[in-house]
């Protein structure tokens, strides 16, 4: 690019209403002055929704205009600054931002310089901000006695097992092999209610993980998707698993990157395959294609579920907002007829009693 591209750009998006995404890769602007105004004509635009600007020599004062910039946009959903120069000092700046943002629900800063000094207040945002799914703070260097600020003075595990509306999906890239750890995370997501997915780059073997991974199927009925790097599993873990499936209709995908075990995983594959046929036949009932006795039971099984509201965003190509309506309309339909059928029913009784009471002829 140019030097004055990628202000340039930026600034041709304050006119722009249509534009939903836009990412710019591998520019040196040099002209700050310029770079800045670019940043200003997010103020008034309110259509882009996602906005990339990665390895573009992005600095501390440019993290810091945009941080201000994005207090007066309410339509930016995503924002990645991914390698760029700036450190701690512009991090903080937008950490603030993120904090008070309405609309900003990912943010990506790996691959910058910073320090694990800006962890402390990155975790404070993630906690206050009900809106903010996920923010990538990349490979930081963060001390082995590092415990976060207050007011939020519970271990991660604890924290985990609380309801966080807005934690969606945990991912755990450990250095190394730390099966205490990752058996711990495990532990606390069998009392967690949001997260839906979880990753563990890691290998999936020792005894405690498995009991761990045993809970919170039993439990859980957020979690919809897990995934590890490896499998080493005992023989007896898929009839364990399978066990736990029994009465969770939420949980659809086991997954494994690279799958070396000569393990039997028919029992937990059936499970799953249960889970998606039911999850197919709720999707059918909510967009009117079938109101047969399984998809009606399918339903009421899964229709406060956030799998079930993906699924219908993905078949009718709405918005989770819209789908989450469409559920509801259903469940109130089947309860208005399950009431009808209720009444008639008690009608007919009472027709059936009149007319065995004998003619009063007097």
């Amino acid at each position: 690019m140019a030097v004055d591209a990628l202000g340039v750009i930026l600034a041709s998006l304050k006119h722009n209403q249509s534009l939903q995404e836009l990412s710019l890769d591998g520019s040196v602007d040099f002209l700050r002055e310029t770079l800045w105004d670019g940043l200003q004509a997010l103020r008034d635009n309110r259509a882009l929704k996602r906005l990339e600007i990665k390895d573009c020599h992005f600095s501390n004062s440019c993290a810091i205009v945009m941080a201000q910039v994005l207090r007066h946009n309410s339509a930016l959903e995503e924002l990645s600054l991914y390698m760029n120069s700036f450190s701690d000092l512009g991090a903080r700046a937008l950490a603030k931002t993120l904090q008070e943002s309405s609309s900003l629900k990912r943010l990506d800063v790996s691959y910058c310089r910073l320090t694990s000094n800006v962890v402390p207040r990155f975790v404070e945002t993630v906690s206050r901000n009900s809106a903010v799914e996920r923010v990538r703070l990349g490979y930081l260097d963060t001390p082995e006695d590092w415990t976060p600020t207050v007011p939020l003075r519970e271990s991660v595990c604890s924290r985990l097992e609380k309801r966080r509306t807005s934690l969606k999906k945990l991912i755990l890239r450990p250095i190394e092999q730390d099966y205490v750890f990752s058996t711990a995370v495990l532990s606390s997501l069998a009392r967690n209610k949001s997260i839906c997915e979880a990753e563990f780059l890691q290998t999936l073997r020792t005894p405690g993980e498995i009991k761990a991974l045993q809970a919170v199927l039993l439990v859980n009925r957020s979690l919809h998707r897990l995934k590890f790097s490896y499998d080493n599993l005992p023989s007896k873990a898929p009839a364990m698993l399978a066990r736990a499936l029994e009465n969770n209709f939420v949980f659809l995908t086991l997954e494994f990157e690279y799958q070396h075990t000569e393990t039997d995983m028919h029992p937990v594959v059936k499970a799953l395959n249960r889970n998606r046929s039911l999850l197919n036949r709720a999707v059918e009932c909510v967009l009117d294609a079938a109101r047969d006795e399984q998809s009606t039971r399918a339903l009421r099984l899964l229709s406060a579920t956030d799998s079930l509201l993906d699924a219908v965003s993905v078949a009718s190509g709405k918005v989770r907002d819209e789908c989450r309506c469409l559920v509801l309309e259903a469940v109130r339909s089947l309860n208005c007829h399950y009431s009808e059928c209720i009444y008639k029913s008690c009608q007919d009784r009472n027709d059936r009693d009149n007319l065995k009471k004998p003619c009063n002829t007097s």
